[in-house]
C-alpha cells in the first residue's frame, strides 16, 4: 500500500506542475488528490483524470464530485444596472373579470399582452429579452438595463404603447396603464445553469418603492437614474421629491408623466380621491387573536393592488407560499391569512405591515396617538 501511495503521489506531482503550467482547469481535482495522499488515503479517481472511473455498484457521492460540481457553478458578479420594475394598474380586476366571464385560460392571454408591450419598449431601445428581462410578475416585469437613458426610452415607448391601445377602447376595462418604477445601483446577477439570471440587491428594493409610488402612466425615478438621463430627458420630470418607504426608508425621486391620459384611463379601477385613498387612524394594540384578525381583515379592505403587491414583498414569504398574481385579490388575500396563521407571530407582523402599508409611519404608534 505504501508503495502505490508513494507511486501516486510521483505521478501526481507530475501532473500537478504541467497542469500549473498550462493553466490546466482539472488542476483543483489534482491539488485534492495530493491532499488526500498526505492524509494516507489513495484517490478514488484515475491518474489520467482526462477518463472518468467507472462507480462500484455501491458507491456513495464523494465529497469531490460535490466539490466539482461548485468549481463548475457560474460565477456571480457585482455590477452597476438600472432596474425597472413595471405593474399594470387594475391587474387584479381585470383578470378576476375575464376570468368571470371566460374561464381561468384568460389569464395567461392577459399576462401575454402585458408581456407585448414590454417587447414593443424592447424594440424601441434595441434590447434582448433573454438578457434584460430578469422576471415576469403576471403584472408587469422586473427588467435591468446598462444606462439610464436606456429605461427613460424603454418608459416612454410602453407609455405610448399603451395610449394608442386605448384609444381604440370605448369600456374601462379594456384599457391598460402601466406605473413604472426605476433605480440605479449596485446589484449582483448570477446566471442560472439553464438559462436566466438570478438577481439581488437594494437597487431592486429601490425600484420597486419607486413604482408603488408613480403615478398611473408615469414615471418615478431615483436620483441616480435622473443623474443619468441626457439634459433633454431630465426637462420632462417635475422637481425633487421624497419617497417613503417602509418604516423609516426616505428616496429622492422624480417624476414624469409619459402617457397623459393614463391617470383618466386608470380610474376604474384606482377610483376618485375619496376616503380610501385618505386611511383612517389604525389601532394600534396587539392584542388577543380574535382583535388581531378584526383589525386585519377590516384594513385589508382598504389595501388596493398595488400596495397588495408590497405587501407580499415586505413580508418576506418563502416563494413557495407566496400567492400567485394570476389569482384575484381575495384569493390572494387567503393565501397570505392562511401563511400568517401557520408562522410563529406571524398575524402580528402582517398587522404591522398593513398599518405601514395603509398609515405609512405609523406602525408603532398607540391609539392615542390617532386622536
Amino acid at each position: 500500500m505504501i508503495f502505490l501511495i508513494e507511486s501516486a503521489r510521483r505521478e501526481l506531482e507530475e501532473s500537478y506542475q504541467i497542469r500549473k503550467n498550462i493553466q490546466d482547469p482539472r488542476l483543483p481535482d489534482t491539488a485534492v488528490a495530493l491532499k488526500d495522499l498526505d492524509l494516507g488515503v489513495l484517490t478514488h479517481l484515475p491518474l489520467n483524470l482526462d477518463r472518468e472511473p467507472k462507480p462500484k455498484a455501491d458507491a456513495k457521492p464523494t465529497k469531490l464530485k460535490n466539490r466539482n460540481a461548485l468549481l463548475n457553478q457560474p460565477i456571480a458578479k457585482r455590477m452597476m444596472k438600472t432596474v425597472v420594475e413595471l405593474d399594470l394598474v387594475g391587474y387584479s380586476t381585470i383578470a378576476e373579470v375575464l376570468e368571470q366571464a371566460l374561464g381561468v385560460e384568460t389569464s395567461p392571454k392577459l399576462n401575454a399582452q402585458i408581456q407585448e408591450f414590454v417587447d414593443q419598449g424592447l424594440k424601441v431601445v434595441g434590447a434582448d429579452r433573454s438578457r434584460t428581462v430578469m422576471q415576469t410578475t403576471g403584472d408587469g416585469a422586473i427588467l435591468v438595463f446598462d444606462k439610464p437613458k436606456d429605461v427613460h426610452r424603454f418608459a416612454e415607448a410602453v407609455h405610448v404603447a399603451t395610449r394608442e391601445h386605448n384609444k381604440t377602447k370605448t369600456k374601462p376595462i379594456g384599457k391598460r396603464v402601466f406605473r413604472i418604477g426605476i433605480a440605479t445601483g449596485e446589484l449582483v446577477i448570477q446566471p442560472k445553469p439553464g438559462g436566466g439570471f438570478d438577481i439581488a440587491g437594494m437597487t431592486i428594493v429601490r425600484a420597486v418603492r419607486m413604482e408603488a409610488k408613480a403615478t398611473p402612466g408615469g414615471v418615478l425615478v431615483d436620483a441616480v437614474t435622473f443623474e443619468g438621463l441626457a439634459a433633454e430627458e431630465q426637462k420632462q420630470y417635475g422637481l425633487r421629491e421624497t419617497i417613503r418607504g417602509k418604516r423609516d426608508e426616505k428616496f429622492d425621486a422624480y417624476g414624469c408623466v409619459l402617457n397623459a391620459n393614463g391617470t383618466e384611463d386608470a380610474r376604474f379601477f384606482t377610483g376618485k380621491a375619496t376616503e380610501i385613498d385618505t386611511p383612517k387612524p389604525c389601532s394600534t394594540g396587539l392584542d388577543d387573536k380574535k382583535t388581531l384578525k378584526k383589525e386585519i381583515l377590516s384594513l385589508f379592505k382598504r389595501v388596493k393592488t398595488h400596495q397588495f403587491d408590497d405587501l407580499v414583498f415586505v413580508l418576506d414569504m418563502p416563494p413557495a407560499r407566496r400567492p400567485p398574481s394570476t389569482l384575484p385579490l381575495e384569493k390572494r388575500k387567503t393565501y397570505i391569512l392562511e401563511w400568517a396563521e401557520e408562522e410563529t407571530e406571524g398575524l402580528q407582523a402582517l398587522l404591522v405591515e398593513l398599518r405601514e402599508v395603509i398609515c405609512p409611519g405609523k406602525s408603532s404608534m398607540r391609539q392615542d396617538d390617532f386622536d
